[in-house]
């Protein structure tokens, strides 16, 4: 995609219509847009290194980090993320990746990438021609390298903001902005799904690092999701704040207990968007980590949670080059969480990343115990060869899949689809009963 010319641009307006409020049926299930510029942090241009010392020295003994994307500054994205209605609660930073909790979910910035993810009613790809005008200002990029979108079946399409309310509706926006698009519908039609649109890779966009298309990074893009509904109302508890008890316990129970919990200081917070206390909203999230294991997850993680009023809870954690994030919604009429993570799946088992999904899997479930779930894995090939070239003598590596034997689920749908430089594997999960 390349930005539209002045003459034939159709520029999205956002709507100023306050955001609709639908008591007891909140829309959980986030819309996720990846938008990547370049195909990894080393084919930047302009390249401008965190630590200008650091990159001119011939002997140092660790490169160059280059920001791209990250030296665009917060008021810019927080005027983009109006046309999206949200806005930012507070961000994390690291070198590689700046993480921006959001009031409907999260945003993680990288040199050469944007990964934007937002539930509600919440108009996400009106943000794609404003991103694309935000990348050529800042970093003299007029071409995206390609694109990912995808979301569940939404619990209440009614109640979606244009193109958002049909799956055809979104294909045909994406169709106007992009060449080369395919959409896909992932397990039972008529039954709960996944929908999936990506573009091929535009090489205008990399020009002389050709190549290098195929990078250590690239090779190695991973993101696993886990999608869950009918949460186990008693383990939804934690997630109401104090003063507002679920409304499903009894009268007599208190609501979840909200306790002082330490600030991290690489957390900035902005205090006009968190009414009426922000430091008690972010403590509530440090203690519904304690409370429920979300915070063994990843223990060496750098987080930054948020435990809304009167019911909610958001996270985003960091480590390293990599993120995750967690969303849920709580109430009983609509209850969902949602945990997504491009982190390698080392860290819960070195030796088979087959065990390792599975160990996440059930770590990650195991908090919440929703009554149904789905579990997708999207993974590049190691090294991409289209399944017509006559060089192609096997199939590269599937990604992990050893979830057939989960402990009080039956798995209902396994589908695999190959793409030309990516895997994808989803499944689909209700309890034994």
């Amino acid at each position: 995609m390349a930005l539209p010319d002045s003459t034939t641009a159709v520029p999205v307006q956002a709507d100023s219509a306050p955001e609709a409020t639908y008591p007891g049926a909140f829309e959980g299930p986030e819309k996720l847009l990846e938008v990547w510029f370049k195909p990894n942090d080393q084919n930047l241009a302009p390249l401008i290194p965190l630590n200008p010392t650091l990159a001119a020295d011939p002997n140092a003994t660790s490169p160059p980090v280059y920001r791209g994307l990250k030296v665009v500054p917060r008021p810019v994205w927080e005027s983009m993320l109006k046309l999206v209605h949200c806005e930012v609660l507070s961000v994390l930073q690291s070198q590689q990746v700046d993480a921006y909790l959001l009031s409907e979910s999260s945003m993680f910035v990288y040199p050469h990438k944007v990964i934007i993810k937002t539930c509600g009613t919440t108009t996400l790809l009106h943000a794609v021609p404003e991103l694309l005008r935000i990348a050529q200002a800042y970093c003299g990029w007029p071409y995206i390298w390609r694109t990912f979108y995808s979301r569940k079946r939404f619990m209440f399409p009614e109640q979606q903001r244009h193109p958002h309310r049909d799956w055809n509706d979104e294909v045909a926006f994406l169709d106007d902005l992009f060449e080369h698009g395919s959409a896909y519908t992932v397990g039972r039609t008529n039954g709960d799904h996944w929908n999936l649109y990506l573009t091929r890779p535009d090489p205008r966009a990399i020009g002389d690092a050709a190549d290098h298309l195929f990078s250590e990074e690239h090779d190695q893009d991973i993101t696993v999701e886990i999608l869950m509904t009918e949460l186990c109302p008693e383990a939804a508890q934690v997630y109401y704040q104090k003063s507002h008890p679920n409304p499903n316990r009894s009268s007599t129970s208190a609501g979840s207990p909200v306790v002082h919990c330490d600030a991290d200081p690489h957390v900035q917070t902005n205090e006009a968007n968190i009414p009426p206390n922000p430091s008690q909203a972010h403590r509530g999230g440090r203690c519904v980590e304690r409370l429920t294991g979300i915070g063994a997850i990843y223990p060496d993680a750098r987080t930054d949670s948020y435990l809304f009023e009167p019911c909610g809870f958001s996270l985003n954690g960091l480590t390293d080059t990599s993120y995750f994030t967690i969303h849920v919604t709580p109430e009983p009429e609509c209850s969902y969480a949602s945990f997504e993570s491009n982190l390698s799946l080392d860290s819960h088992h070195p030796r088979s990343a087959g065990k390792a999904l599975k160990a996440l899997v059930e770590q990650v479930v195991g908090i919440f115990r929703p009554g149904k779930f789905s579990v997708s894995v999207f993974k590049t090939h190691a090294r991409p060869i289209p399944a017509w070239s006559p060089q192609r003598t096997a199939s590269p590596s599937l990604p992990p899949w050893s979830l057939e034997t989960l402990r009080g689920y039956r798995q209902t749908d396994h589908i695999m689809y190959e793409f030309d430089d990516y895997w994808l594997r989803f499944g689909y999960f209700d309890q034994n009963l």
